[in-house]
């Protein structure tokens, strides 16, 4: 599992090397973005058949 924590950090050594902070968390915020909406399309639709929760 990908964690923010792990992103951010990972974020956080590219800066220290580029220098490019903007662009950087810029990315980090859509990889996240694409990752949570993603699985909250999965998760959708796994209520509306029913599988989820159980």
């Amino acid at each position: 599992m990908i964690g923010v924590g792990e992103l951010v950090r990972q974020g956080q050594i590219y800066i220290a090397t580029t220098f490019t902070a903007l662009e950087v968390y810029f990315m980090v915020a859509l990889m996240y973005l694409a990752i949570t909406w993603t699985l909250s399309i999965i998760l959708r639709q796994l209520e509306r058949r029913g599988l989820a929760g159980q």
